[in-house]
């Protein structure tokens, strides 16, 4: 079997996912799709649930959506490549990873991989580092020392797309990267989902033009502002942030201090950052600490994600499904079903099921959403 993957937060489905899903699908004989679950890799509340993100994949192209890990979903861009194809390379008959990227191919994304692991690098990095940039500032800085041209490489989806290079590279693994370039013809309006959510707060039917399936549910502020009044009820100054991705000695000190004193969730992230530590890395850093996530789980997550929650299929993805049966990865129908096999993969599911009660009590919904809900089932369309 020839399958191909897609790895989204699709928050919301939009029309460059719709480029990405409808040439997925020319390249294969089904499209497996790895869906953030209830956290964006910014460590933001997603603004729509996972099980409708998942429905709206099947009817525009996807035929089995599969839900990210949460703990390499929320992490930095180097892991969350890594937990992505890793899972993903559990799946019996993934031969293609398919992203969209306004930037790059094959051969440059290999260009830079290599020079990533000379000491040329390393030292340029370092120096960088030393006079206080923060990790990818001084990351970016290194390589365009290198080759001026590589800039070009952190502009929108084209760094999450070496890193899905890198990460199969790496492990020498019989996935091929398809970077899909960005199209912009003119057929359908356009907008990145970050904007589409920014506008949906006071203009939703504007925002709702750029979706190309179901609008937000809810506002991202309101929900992450919801998610602020936690965390300033739960860190207290002898909260210990070290075990957590993200963290650097000093920093729970300045997250501390402004979490009792700014009221305003983006004030905070703006007044949280400095140059070393930009407003995401810091989101992150809260809600792995909050979940309680740390670096080792993480890190386990990626050696060990065998066990991966289905959220929808249709005929082609009950194919592949039956198909999987065959391999080495349990991907679980029921959440139930966790229970059933290796104490240490369920261990892994459980982290979702925290993330999703999370985003139940932001949404002001019923908590035990994974195992409530059955996935989504719906007719191939071709």
């Amino acid at each position: 079997m020839n399958y191909a993957a897609v790895v989204a937060e699709m928050n919301p489905l939009h029309y460059g996912h719709l480029q990405i899903l409808q040439e997925a699908r020319q390249r294969a004989d089904g499209v497996v799709v790895l869906l953030s679950g209830a956290f964006t890799q910014r460590g933001m509340p997603v603004v729509t649930d996972k099980f409708t993100r998942a429905k709206d994949i099947l009817q525009n192209g996807g035929d089995l959506v599969l839900t990210h890990p949460v703990q390499t979903a929320i992490a930095h861009g180097e892991m969350f490549s890594y937990g992505a194809v890793s899972a993903l390379a559990h799946v019996p008959g993934i031969r293609s990873i398919c992203c969209g990227t306004e930037w790059g191919d094959t051969r440059t994304f290999e260009a830079i991989r290599l020079y990533t692991k000379t000491k040329d690098f390393r030292d340029r990095l370092k120096s960088s580092l030393n006079d206080g940039a923060s990790y990818a500032t001084a990351y970016r800085m290194a390589l365009e020392e290198k080759n001026t041209a590589w800039r070009h490489l952190f502009q929108g989806n084209a760094l999450l797309a070496f890193g899905y290079y890198r990460a199969i590279a790496d492990q020498n693994l019989p996935i091929s990267l398809i970077p899909i370039p960005r199209k912009e013809d003119g057929a359908f309006p356009t907008m990145h989902a970050s904007e589409i959510r920014r506008i949906f707060g006071t203009d939703p039917a504007r925002a709702t033009k750029y979706c190309a399936a179901t609008p937000p549910q809810f506002d991202e502020a309101a929900l992450f502002s919801g998610l602020y009044l936690l965390y300033r009820a739960h860190f207290g100054a002898d909260f210990d942030f070290s075990p957590y991705d993200g963290y650097e000695a000093g920093i729970e000190h300045r997250i501390v201090r402004l979490l009792r004193t700014e009221t305003n969730a983006f004030r905070f992230l703006e007044r949280a950052s400095t140059r070393r530590y930009s407003k995401w890395r810091i989101a992150r850093l809260l809600l792995s600490a909050y979940l309680d996530i740390s670096k080792k789980e993480t890190q386990t997550s990626v050696q060990n994600s065998r066990s991966l929650q289905v959220l929808g299929f249709n005929e082609r993805g009950r194919e592949i499904l039956s198909f999987a049966k065959n391999g080495e990865c349990r991907l679980l129908t029921n959440f139930k079903q966790l229970h059933d096999g290796d104490p240490d993969e369920s261990l892994q599911l459980v982290w979702e099921s925290k993330a999703t009660d999370l985003w139940s009590v932001l949404t002001k919904a019923q908590m035990g959403e994974d195992y409530l809900r059955h996935p989504v089932i719906t007719t191939y369309k071709k």
